[in-house]
């Protein structure tokens, strides 16, 4: 049996609420459990600030499991460990984001780049697409819980689940924020371009409010235009 587990939006609120049922989930501790009950959880859904919870966490435990530490790790102990959470004790997910919102017609790109550089940071240079899902070809045993981050195609108002398998079907070659400068194209040869996605591009288009935080545009090859993701 599989346990998943959806998380929902509402700004930095509902990101540390979220941080406090996984940091409970760690402590519920049982017979027939591998450790605890975070653990048993083999997939997270979410939306919006809801993944900014769940990035910390696979993140965090993405880097411990690279390391080859001994210990089991503890979301509990990566927490404390914030450098921030002492100043920022009751919003211990707090990324400066709100200063560039209004101030930089670049903010969609900073904004990406400050979730890959702080939240979504790892030695390799951010979390990808291709350390949460695994291809069918790889030889790779899994290791983290899958995540898919939800967002809305904004001409159709059709659900976007960014997976590499979803990109792929859409043939997606490249994205941009707000400015078209900034495009980043990925090799149309290159069958594994869906997994060399950066997760902060997935985040900041499941983070997207109109007017305040910019949409990321998804260049698809499929549909013959642009996807506007929000």
């Amino acid at each position: 049996m599989a346990v998943a587990i959806a998380i929902s939006g509402g700004g930095y609120r509902a990101a540390n609420l979220a941080l406090g049922v996984l940091l409970g989930l760690e402590k519920i501790k049982g017979q027939g459990l591998k450790g605890n009950l975070l653990q048993e959880v083999d997939y997270f859904s979410t939306v919006s600030a809801g993944g900014l919870a769940v990035g910390f966490y696979l993140t965090k435990l993405h880097n411990y499991l690279q390391s080859k530490r001994n210990p089991p790790f503890s979301l509990q102990k990566a927490v404390d460990s914030m450098f921030w959470l002492e100043k920022e004790k009751a919003n211990p997910l707090r990324v400066d984001l709100m200063d560039y919102l209004y101030t930089s017609n670049k903010q969609g790109l900073t904004i990406e780049r400050i979730l890959n550089d702080t939240l979504l940071y790892t030695p390799e240079g951010g979390l990808a697409e291709k350390d949460i899902f695994i291809s069918q070809k790889s030889a790779r045993a899994v290791q983290l819980p899958y995540w898919v981050t939800n967002s809305t195609i904004y001409q159709n108002a059709a659900i976007f689940p960014f997976t590499p398998d979803v990109l792929a079907t859409y043939r997606v070659r490249g994205f941009y924020h707000r400015q078209q400068d900034y495009i980043f194209r990925g090799s149309l040869t290159n069958p594994d371009y869906a997994f060399s996605m950066p997760v902060s591009v997935g985040l900041m288009a499941s983070m997207s409010v109109p007017f305040a935080v910019p949409s990321t545009t998804l260049i698809s090859e499929a549909c013959g235009k642009e996807c506007y993701l929000t």
